[in-house]
């Protein structure tokens, strides 16, 4: 497909992109009837769930796990959790809770702990220290405790000396934090 960067040609294209997301958000057809696959798959599942989780995470969640593939679940969950943790932080975690471990559950935990701002990030810590793969946890951990180390340090501090989840490095640049 080969776009002409115009303005009406730009327009084209938005105008038909908003038509398939709200075909999609009206669940008039189901995505698994459309022959798009791999990437372009995967780049659209995560573009139509980002918008309907705007208004209704809930539902973007479910269609996200109706629809795709892992690879597509995977990243898609982030953006539609970082939805829902603004509507309903207690159904986005009881979600969370109930999926299985594996990628796509780590992709919901990060993106869980990554935008929760309201929430006890003691919480938040012992949350992204179930995220399986390496990377994800370290990320995640990283952030819940850079959190809990800014609000309050002293118990923060305890926790991270006796941690078995994180790394030395990370310690050491966590405990220095407020010196």
């Amino acid at each position: 497909l080969e776009i002409d960067n115009g303005p009406v040609e730009i327009q084209k294209l938005q105008n038909t992109t908003t038509f398939i997301r709200n075909f999609f958000k009206n669940k008039k057809i189901s995505f698994n009837d459309l022959r798009i696959e791999g990437n372009a798959r995967t780049n659209a599942m995560e573009e139509v769930s980002g918008e309907m989780a705007k208004t209704d995470a809930s539902g973007a969640m479910s269609w996200v796990m109706d629809n795709g593939n892992e690879d597509a679940q995977k990243e898609s969950v982030g953006d539609v959790m970082q939805a829902w943790v603004t509507q309903d932080k207690g159904a986005a975690l009881g979600w969370i809770n109930e999926q299985s471990e594996g990628g796509v559950r780590d992709a919901a935990v990060q993106s869980y702990v990554f935008n929760d701002r309201t929430g006890s990030p003691q919480e938040s810590l012992v949350l992204a220290e179930t995220i399986s793969d390496d990377g994800s946890r370290d990320r995640a951990v990283g952030m819940a405790a850079f959190r809990w180390v800014n609000e309050d340090p002293v118990p923060a501090k305890e926790y991270i000396q006796s941690s078995d989840s994180m790394s030395d490095r990370m310690k050491e640049r966590l405990m220095s934090r407020g010196e």
